[in-house]
């Protein structure tokens, strides 16, 4: 956690400090026979050198950075610590390591470190995928950060782990001195923590389903031997005039879906949200988000790989949507012609 420019003025500081090399090597023997790049690897001399810092003046110099950042961090934790305390909480502090129990709500940092680099990303992630394991109840996560990144990177972090997204919330930390701005995190969290429960488990009974039907779905076309498609060409595609491609695709995807649907854990598990009492709420947008706008379009339109210029500009079929590549409604049309009138 100490940046590598540091390291290097501290090496090059101890080369007029004589007395301090002398009180390193006398409290760690091995420093003499290390390579100048290996000094800033070395966690014995680490332990050392922060053990000693307050004789050694380099030392001092080279935590001081580590030691305001870690005081800085330490207030806002207390600043949060003491917000749930208030609000009767029980609270539990831990790093990177300690046990924190059986808890509900995490309030975690996106960056485990000194730095904000990579690995102390990774830390996050690791941290964070560790409580969240093998738990009967998924976790209520506040992610922290004072980086320009936090929601770039926040959102890489909730999909790696993974989290539910109605209970995973982002704060600038430059925010929480602001208590209304944490209230209201911890208030979304906390009332929507119960339907959150629910959606946690459709959403795991949908990627329980999922890999059940992957494996079924593979063994049964595996199975498929040459002369079926001759069977498949002859008595289906051939007849109805359309590509083995497009046929094929169909079949298979509709072989996927039967199997998804008649996961004995799915649909049980997808009424729970029959229960749900979503008349309460207050609207949180205009419009649809991103994600449920993708579900919908799934939902109305195929594919736009399946209807590229590759199936042809006269296989057109009935519910067909046309765009000339722009945005406004002027450019776009729909096929509602009846099928038998585009076969004619």
């Amino acid at each position: 956690d100490i940046p590598n420019d540091a390291w290097d003025q501290f090496q090059d500081d101890l080369q007029i400090a004589p007395e301090e090399i002398q009180t390193i090597q006398a409290a760690y023997p091995r420093y003499a026979a290390l390579e100048a790049h290996d000094v800033r690897k070395d966690a014995g001399l680490l332990a050392v050198l922060w053990a000693e810092r307050a004789r050694l003046a380099h030392a001092e110099q080279l935590f001081h950075s580590y030691v305001e950042n870690q005081q800085r961090r330490l207030r806002e934790v207390r600043e949060v610590e003491t917000l749930c305390r208030d609000l009767d909480l029980r609270v539990t502090t831990a790093g990177r390591l300690g046990d924190v129990g059986n808890v509900t709500l995490v309030f975690l940092d996106l960056y485990l470190g000194h730095i904000d680099t990579p690995e102390a990303f990774e830390r996050a992630v690791e941290r964070i995928q560790r409580l969240a394991t093998g738990r009967a109840a998924p976790l209520a996560v506040v992610l922290m950060s004072s980086s320009e990144r936090l929601r770039a990177e926040g959102e890489k972090l909730r999909d790696r782990v993974p989290l539910i997204g109605c209970l995973f919330r982002m704060v600038h930390k430059s925010d929480l001195r602001e208590r209304r701005i944490v209230l209201e995190s911890l208030y979304d969290l906390a009332s929507g923590y119960p339907r959150g429960c629910k959606v946690h488990a459709v959403v795991h009974s949908w990627d329980v389903a999922l890999r059940r039907a992957h494996e079924k779905f593979l063994e049964s076309v595996r199975r498929i031997d040459l002369s079926d498609y001759r069977d498949i060409h002859d008595l289906t595609v051939q007849a109805e005039g359309v590509s083995m491609s497009e046929y094929v695709v169909d079949l298979f995807d509709a072989r996927l879906r039967y199997l998804v649907e008649g996961d004995p854990e799915l649909l049980p598990s997808a009424r729970l949200l029959d229960d749900v009492d979503w008349s309460n709420d207050v609207p949180g947008q205009f419009g649809p988000s991103i994600e449920v706008a993708a579900l919908l379009e799934s939902m109305l339109c195929e594919n736009a790989a399946r209807t590229g210029p590759a199936r042809g500009t006269a296989d057109l079929r009935f519910g067909d949507i046309l765009g000339a590549g722009g945005n406004s409604a002027e450019d776009v049309w729909v096929v509602i012609t009846p099928p038998c009138d585009l076969v004619r």
